[in-house]
């Protein structure tokens, strides 16, 4: 008697569903980690900017532009979106004001309210008003002028730091002095 032979064992049909299904579940469990991980990550870094103050975040950030010489290497457009980015995020920050979605002429005219420092809205809108040209009208400027606009971001940063802290220590001055007895009593005795 002849039998017929035994069909092949078919791996892939008895267990290839398993491995399919293992897999894909170990793949969605280590997605699963990575997104908690680069989410919990870029909550501690916004708590840690959150506790620095907002000259300390947009000097270091002025330090990383400078560090990529973007203007030696011709990319004009992209450092001045950079730098006016940070100069208006800083402003925001001192003032309270969520002013990065702001065109231009709205930053303007919402600063122009703002007590900035004597000459300091001048400077920023001059800025402003060329970084534009360069980043929306294809201007192309001198170096010297992508470095002299950087320093002028500085002194912006150093100037509404400054006016702050004085304007701090006028306002603790004034929390700490004692009212005068004339004020409270309302005159001298008669």
């Amino acid at each position: 008697d002849i039998h017929a032979n035994k069909p092949q064992y078919e791996f892939r049909r008895r267990y290839g569903s398993w491995y399919l299904g293992i897999g894909l579940i170990l793949f969605l469990v280590a997605a699963n980690l990575v997104i908690w991980w680069w989410v919990r990550k870029r909550k501690r870094d916004a708590e840690s900017v959150g506790r620095r103050a907002p000259w300390e975040v947009a000097s270091e950030r002025l330090a990383r532009l400078e560090q990529k010489n973007l203007p030696a290497e011709g990319k004009f457009r992209e450092y001045y979106f950079e730098l006016t980015e940070l100069a208006r995020d800083y402003l925001g920050r001192m003032y309270s004001a969520d002013v990065l979605e702001m065109t231009t002429e709205e930053f303007l005219d919402h600063f122009r309210a703002a007590e900035l420092p004597t000459g300091m809205f001048d400077s920023c809108s001059a800025l402003l008003r060329h970084a534009d040209l360069v980043k929306f009208a294809k201007y192309v400027p001198e170096v010297e002028r992508c470095h002299a606009d950087f320093q002028a971001v500085r002194a912006l940063i150093e100037q509404v730091r400054a006016d702050y802290e004085r304007k701090r220590a006028a306002e603790i001055a004034a929390a700490q002095t004692p009212p005068s007895p004339t004020a409270i009593g309302g005159g001298t005795r008669g």
